[in-house]
């Protein structure tokens, strides 16, 4: 249980910084697609998140996307 619990906090914290790095690289790049989006993420923050897939990483990319002016 314990175990779990550590699983979830860690996983907690590098969704975070998985978002304020697709947050950073929409701003910076808006012209590109989520797919470029993608590619542009640190290998050190993508490879630690099992919760999530590459497809749904990029869906969330262009959600990101349609909702920035």
């Amino acid at each position: 249980y314990t175990n779990m619990i550590l699983d979830l906090n860690n996983q907690t914290k590098n969704i975070w910084k998985l978002l304020v790095a697709i947050l950073d690289l929409v701003k910076q790049y808006p012209k590109e697609t989520p797919s470029q989006i993608y590619s542009r993420i640190p290998t050190t923050i993508t490879n630690r998140i099992s919760a999530l897939t590459d497809d749904s990483v990029k869906f969330f990319i262009a959600k990101i996307q349609e909702g920035l002016p």
